[in-house]
C-alpha cells in the first residue's frame, strides 16, 4: 500500500543523513582522543560504540522501506505457509 503525500522529504533526509555521518565521524574521533588522554579507556570504548550505534540507526532510517518489505514478507509468508 503506498500513500501518497503532498510533500517529500527523501531529498533532505538524503543531504542530512550525509552531514550527519561526518559529525558522528568528528564526534566519535574527539571522543576517542579525549579518552586516550583522560585515560579513561573504558569510558571511550563505550562513547565510540554509543558512537556506532547511532550511526548504524542513521544508515537504516535511510532504507526503512526495504527492510520494512523485508520484515513484512518474512513475517507474514513464514506465518502462511
Amino acid at each position: 500500500m503506498k500513500v501518497d503525500l503532498p510533500f517529500d522529504l527523501s531529498g533532505l533526509w538524503t543531504s542530512l543523513s550525509g552531514q550527519l555521518m561526518i559529525v558522528l565521524a568528528i564526534a566519535g574521533v574527539v571522543v576517542i582522543i579525549l579518552g586516550v588522554f583522560t585515560q579513561g579507556w573504558m569510558r571511550a570504548i563505550g562513547a565510540a560504540i554509543g558512537i556506532l550505534v547511532v550511526a548504524m540507526f542513521v544508515i537504516s532510517f535511510g532504507h526503512l522501506t526495504e527492510i520494512g518489505h523485508f520484515l513484512y514478507d518474512g513475517v507474514f509468508n513464514t506465518l502462511g505457509k
